[in-house]
């Protein structure tokens, strides 16, 4: 028995930041990219066990009267390679205006592209069902791009009141697009006592390995 793992982690990010005017703009990208093999000692082909019990080749309560060929012919194959990446891209911009009894008004906008992959291969005796005590394990393959744009507001209505508001927009390419708001409101009554109020809604999307499961645990 036993088992063996091999991961190899890759992060690069890079970004910049300007101002224009009265603008502050960012601007970030990334990419990570993790692999991984696994290897799973131990494991045994069901049906050649079977044969080779039915046979007389192999005696289970032979200990070392086994010989090291026999128990190679019985060995499965048991394994992983998993490989996962994401690259993204990020641009903000905030700036203030007008003026309002607490202060000026404060906007900040954005905009984030993401792409996620995955590739998920078992070993074909685990993929084919032939290693004894294990199911079924099948591949899974697949990618999704995500778009999103969000703004947001900072409203200082007064010195002690101030309100956000803001909306973000998210577009992925196979769960769907989700518009979800944001309200905040916090009030400072005096140097001891402030209070704050939120209400939002968030979408969770589901994930690669759930989006491209199809034929797993069979």
């Amino acid at each position: 028995g036993g088992l063996e793992s091999d991961v190899n982690t890759l992060w690069l990010v890079g970004g910049i930041k300007s101002q224009i005017g009265n603008w502050e703009l960012s601007a970030s990208a990334g990419h990570s990219e993790e692999r991984g093999n696994i290897k799973i000692k131990g494991a045994f082909l069901r049906a050649k066990v079977d044969d080779y019990l039915t046979n007389g080749k192999f005696n289970p309560f032979g200990g070392n009267n086994n010989s090291a060929d026999i128990i190679n012919q019985l060995s499965a194959d048991m394994g992983i390679a998993a490989k996962t990446k994401t690259d993204f891209v990020k641009l903000s911009a905030t700036t203030e205006f007008g003026k309002l009894p607490g202060g000026p008004v404060g906007f900040a906008t954005g905009a984030e592209f993401k792409r996620e992959t995955l590739s998920f291969d078992p070993t074909k005796d685990w993929q084919t069902g032939a290693i004894g005590g294990y199911t079924v394990n099948g591949s899974i393959s697949g990618s999704e791009n995500l778009k999103a744009v969000y703004g947001e507001f900072s409203l200082p209505i007064l010195k002690s009141l101030e309100v956000q508001a803001a909306a973000r927009y998210d577009q992925y390419q196979h769960a769907g697009s989700t518009l979800n708001p944001k309200l905040g409101i916090r009030w400072k009554a005096n140097d001891q006592l402030m209070l704050r109020a939120n209400y939002s809604t968030g979408f969770r999307a589901p994930t690669l390995g759930q989006q491209f499961n199809s034929g797993r645990g069979a």
